[in-house]
């Protein structure tokens, strides 16, 4: 997971000014963050033929 190899140096994710202090937490502003990507970005990106 992407929360793994901070979370083993001590780093924890942040979100708005919130730390995010569980891999739960970590994963669903993850999750959050992809499905808006998705979403809003990567229609453009598409249509541009970037990807």
């Amino acid at each position: 997971m992407t929360w793994q190899i901070p979370a083993a140096q001590g780093q924890k994710s942040v979100h708005e000014g919130k730390t995010l202090e569980t891999p739960e937490e970590d994963l669903a502003d993850f999750t959050a963050q992809a499905t808006a990507f998705a979403e809003k970005q990567l229609p453009i990106l598409k249509v541009l033929h970037i990807v």
